[in-house]
């Protein structure tokens, strides 16, 4: 749990997807090394948009109707 480290976070992830880096936690109480640190992915949306991100934003979900809520469309 210390320094920096860059994660890739793979398209399509979802708020509350968790994801595990492995040797990146604080060590181990015995020695041998560190536990791994667990990061939990949370999507917020933007707010105070212009009109022009409003517009991209109705065109996308027109171009995917799906309801993230009810499962696949």
């Amino acid at each position: 749990m210390e320094g920096t480290t860059t994660m890739r976070i793979p398209p399509e992830t979802s708020s509350g997807q968790v994801f595990r880096l492995r040797g990146k936690g604080v060590p181990h109480l015995k020695g041998g090394g560190m536990g791994d640190q667990f990061v939990t992915v949370k999507i917020v949306a933007p707010r105070n948009l212009d009109t022009r991100s409003q517009e991209l934003l109705r065109e996308f979900a027109r171009l995917n109707p799906a309801d993230p809520r009810g499962g696949l469309g």
